[in-house]
């Protein structure tokens, strides 16, 4: 039965799927806004800007006179909530962000749009296939990086590096590509090193295609790439570092193209046209995972200059956790020369919260203890090791699946906690940086993952 129904009236579910069961609704919404709050402050935002989508009822329980419980809708109505009542966010800063947020409270959605069930069994079902994944086919089928891809081209005009090669090759050679197959992180990583892309005769500015040599041999080389990373299942570890890269495009096509002096031709839709120096002279930077450019200026007044450290870079990873910009920002600055214990806990603090993050933003939880909820460990106790071997086989292949796998048992489980935990040992700046040069490429994986997932998400 159908029923429009006051969102004071509404319980935010203390047995809600998501969590381990708490008592009242008011320790549902703590947990909530503790567990996803900035996913929460997104929703509401996004209600705020456009309402609810009217073919999704909420999916409720009655349960006293006027009081129905929430079997499907819960973070809907917990930011619904906040919007109302900012009073019942515990979390200062999360309270400040929801107050900064210009609310007319007459155009805030009060009558909730609701479907009430007899029993939670009769919604069961229903809320499996919502969000119980594919389910064979009965389930909802989610889109992948193509179908994504597609879809924000026609409605909002996002059009990846990889996909827009595809238009291209598709319109000049008018065959076509089986992008099912063809891994688009593997083009775009391939894309984002200026090197690798003067051996197709493109460059790239602010993430347009644009051809800087002849357009026949760009498109033929342009093809073959596509054809052999389709044909041999080319991953994106085989290409990840700039060396990798650079070596595959080599051996793939031997010289480079000769660039024309003529000004490049853009592929963008809107026929923009943009001067860009020659492939031969590009220097630009990957900005697929790191805002800001690499800088060897002092950081600030300080006299420790960014090669002394761990990260040469003055820039951060795109990713919207603070917690791993800061982290980050801060092993930018820090001395790994003169500060080498710091820095390795700065490292190990580093790659957990980006694999929490990772795996977070793959839809898995996380119990009240920070431990990941997985079938294969019922105690659900896992060290980081357990956690980075759990993303490695489940989300990564080949060299860079093996490497973090070898790094573990080396590393993690023995030089780690001999710092750690060890009075004895301490850790060295040789010992740290070859460890980060072989981290270093598992973190940036997962870091390109999650900015592709949050750029979906918008």
């Amino acid at each position: 039965m159908k029923k429009n129904i006051n969102y004071q009236n509404l319980i935010v579910n203390p047995e809600n799927y998501r969590f381990d069961p708490v008592d009242t609704q008011e320790q549902a919404i703590d947990l909530m806004l503790e567990k996803k709050g900035d996913e929460i402050f997104n929703l509401a935002k996004h209600i705020l800007e456009n309402g609810l989508d009217l073919t999704k009822d909420f999916r409720v329980l009655k349960r006293a006179k006027d009081k129905y419980l929430i079997l499907d809708g819960n973070r809907r109505t917990t930011a619904i909530k906040c919007l109302h009542d900012t009073s019942i966010i515990k979390d200062v800063a999360l309270k400040a962000k929801f107050s900064k947020l210009k609310i007319d409270i007459k155009k805030l959605p009060k009558e909730i749009q609701s479907f009430v069930y007899s029993s939670e069994k009769d919604a069961s079902k229903w809320i499996k296939l919502d969000h119980g994944g594919k389910n064979k086919g009965v389930g909802q089928d989610s889109w992948g990086s193509p179908e994504i891809q597609r879809f924000g081209y026609k409605f909002e005009g996002k059009i990846s590096p990889a996909m827009q090669v595809v238009n291209i090759i598709e319109e000049e050679t008018g065959k076509k590509i089986n992008t099912d197959k063809l891994k688009i992180s593997t083009v775009d990583r391939i894309f984002s090193n200026p090197e690798s892309r003067s051996y197709l005769g493109i460059n790239m500015k602010n993430q347009k295609i644009l051809i800087a040599g002849k357009k026949e041999d760009s498109v033929k080389r342009l093809d073959k790439l596509f054809d052999t990373i389709i044909e041999d299942d080319i991953k994106v570890d085989k290409v990840y570092t700039k060396d990798k890269s650079i070596a595959f495009m080599k051996d793939l096509f031997g010289d480079k193209p000769k660039p024309q002096n003529d000004e490049p031709n853009s592929t963008d839709t809107n026929k923009d046209t943009a001067k860009e120096s020659n492939i031969s002279n590009s220097e630009q930077s990957d900005d697929s995972i790191y805002e800001g450019k690499e800088d060897d200026i002092i950081y600030g007044n300080n006299s420790i200059k960014y090669k002394e450290n761990l990260i040469d870079k003055k820039r951060v990873p795109k990713v919207e956790s603070k917690k791993i910009k800061e982290v980050y920002k801060e092993l930018t600055i820090i001395s790994v020369k003169t500060c080498p214990t710091a820095v390795f806990a700065l490292v190990r603090i580093l790659t957990d919260i980006t694999v929490k993050e990772f795996l977070t933003q793959k839809g898995y939880k996380f119990n009240e203890n920070g431990h990941l909820i997985i079938k294969s460990n019922e105690n659900n106790k896992q060290s980081l090791k357990e956690k980075m071997n759990y993303v490695a086989n489940s989300y990564i292949d080949g060299d860079l699946k093996n490497s973090i796998i070898a790094l573990n048992e080396d590393f993690l489980t023995k030089k780690l906690n001999e710092v750690m935990h060890n009075s004895i040992f301490s850790a060295t700046e040789t010992s740290i940086r070859d460890f980060w040069k072989n981290l270093n490429p598992f973190l940036e994986f997962l870091w390109m993952e999650i900015i592709k997932i949050e750029s979906n998400k918008k």
